[in-house]
């Protein structure tokens, strides 16, 4: 619900990049073949970290709370 979600808002906001969507079993699959410069994911593996310029981290176990790492604006391997 969440992917769905996340996916309709930045196409409204921004209708002209492409915006795909994949269970956590596909992702890094579709992190491999699709190059993304942002990934949205709850769980953040080495291969989305050395494959996209930019992540977000949604963490929803206790509070709703996210690992942001954006690439031109924080030093590698930082988080914000």
């Amino acid at each position: 619900m969440y992917r769905e979600a996340i996916a309709h808002i930045l196409l409204q906001g921004r209708p002209q990049v492409e915006v795909r969507t994949a269970g956590p079993e596909d992702l890094a699959q579709e992190v491999e073949s699709f190059l993304p410069h942002l990934v949205v994911c709850n769980v953040l593996s080495e291969k989305i970290k050395g494959t996209a310029s930019s992540w977000v981290q949604i963490l929803y176990e206790d509070s709703l709370d996210a690992n942001v790492h954006v690439d031109a604006l924080t030093p590698a391997g930082s988080t914000i």
